[in-house]
């Protein structure tokens, strides 16, 4: 980490913000190509140069960072359309890149209020889920220490509309699925989240930097990945690749979908692997008002049910920009996505009315949705392991016939959905490759 700190300290703050990945040219002949530029691929990339071999990274899209993804043209402040948090405190690894690379992180307060259709509800409310977070955390628990991998609906089946919320704020926001495909087995074995915190920069930018020197030739979606004889060949619209062996670090989504092809195909065990761990998905809706228009203190969260049942998560201004963020996850946010983005912001901008009242209305200056579903190199937004299917993130992280390696978040049991299980699992990808072919 010495060396990335150095790095930063030799660059002032616009170089930074201007920092783009090396764009190569498409290699010929590597010792490892890596497919995908997401943290898992950067971080495997990284390790593997520093293990004497030749590597390159294929990305498909125009930009590093994958699901880690800040812009700052949409409302003139930067905007984490996927990941962007940090948790767990020391034990996550994306807490020293993050202090080495010079980004300062806040502390989310997680100051909630509860909504119904009548508004906002009484601080009772907020006493009363975070028992039913307790409760539902024990039988998790209770569940996982006695080997069980059962659904999250099936073993916290109260009716009570409070017990509800909290099963299905757990399902949609965590997993991005309903209870009822949410694996327990999967939930026990993921890392207590403890305290939460941001990055005003950006984690798309820390990823940004992160990669910095790291070759990537961008625009570059491999296809095709022909691993029948020695030499692995992936091809791409601009050119076909030659490796000895190849990471790929794409999703499951993009996996099972066909998004890269095989030949031969992958053993039927692998793709049961991409079929039980789907992609959930978590959108963003986010408003921004002019300064003062929401009258709630800034890093306020507020949690209910919006029209048509939806659970929904209003952030208000994290980083004084006037944003106002809403998270919706699971079948709601699949179907607001395939309603269309003017849909899904004038579904918030209603629930927000109803909160604070039609005179926010005139504050209203802009609005951008995330649609990480109909991404076509994500095609959603984390892997959720069905349930009886918690063991499959360590089968989707075995390689296949000597050649084929695996990274990215949806394979690593303990970080799963979180940025530092797609940096652990490229590391721990390119140790094993360097063993094979170090």
């Amino acid at each position: 980490m010495n060396i990335l700190r150095r790095r930063f300290l030799l660059m002032s703050a616009s170089a930074f913000a201007m920092s783009r990945p090396v764009l190569a040219a498409v290699p010929s002949d590597l010792d490892v190509a890596v497919i995908c530029a997401g943290m898992a691929g950067l971080a495997a990339a990284q390790r593997l140069r520093a293990g004497g071999l030749r590597v390159a990274v294929l990305e498909a899209r125009t930009r590093i960072g994958g699901r880690a993804f800040t812009e700052h043209q949409s409302f003139g402040v930067p905007f984490d359309h996927g990941c962007a948090w940090t948790h767990a405190d020391a034990a996550n690894p994306i807490v020293e890149i993050a202090d080495d690379l010079g980004f300062r992180r806040i502390l989310d307060a997680n100051q909630s209020r509860l909504f119904d259709k009548n508004g906002q509800m009484p601080e009772t409310a907020n006493l009363r889920l975070d028992a039913a977070y307790g409760r539902l955390q024990a039988m998790i628990e209770e569940v996982g220490h006695a080997n069980r991998d059962t659904s999250l609906l099936e073993a916290y089946s109260h009716s009570g509309a409070i017990e509800r919320l909290a099963r299905e704020t757990v399902a949609h926001f965590q997993f991005g699925v309903e209870p009822d495909d949410v694996s327990t087995k999967d939930a026990f074995n993921r890392i207590p989240v403890g305290n939460l915190y941001l990055l005003p920069r950006g984690f798309g930018n820390l990823v940004r930097g992160f990669g910095t020197g790291i070759d990537v030739s961008l625009s570059t979606p491999v296809r095709n990945v022909d691993w029948h004889a020695d030499v692995v060949r992936l091809r791409t619209p601009n050119g076909v690749v030659r490796a000895r062996a190849a990471l790929t670090t794409a999703s499951t989504g993009v996996l099972a979908g066909g998004g890269i092809r095989f030949t031969p195909e992958l053993p039927v065990w692998k793709q049961e692997a991409f079929a039980t761990l789907p992609m959930g998905t978590m959108n963003k809706i986010a408003i921004q008002y002019r300064r003062g228009t929401i009258d709630a203190p800034p890093g306020t969260w507020l949690l209910g049910r919006g029209a048509g049942n939806r659970i929904v998560r209003f952030q208000v201004d994290p980083f004084d920009g006037g944003l106002v963020v809403g998270h919706v996850g699971g079948a709601a946010a699949g179907i607001l996505e395939s309603e269309g983005a003017l849909a899904s912001i004038d579904w918030a901008r209603r629930e927000l009315r109803k909160l604070f009242g039609s005179r926010v209305e005139g504050g209203f200056r802009r609005a951008r949705v995330t649609q990480w579903a109909s991404d076509p190199w994500a095609r959603g937004s984390f892997a959720a392991a069905r349930p009886g299917s918690g063991r499959m993130r360590q089968v989707l992280g075995l390689p296949v016939g000597g050649k084929i390696y695996f990274a990215g978040e949806a394979l690593h049991p303990v970080w799963a959905g979180q940025l530092a299980g797609e940096y652990l699992s490229g590391r721990s990808a390119a140790k094993q490759i360097i063993r094979d072919f170090g």
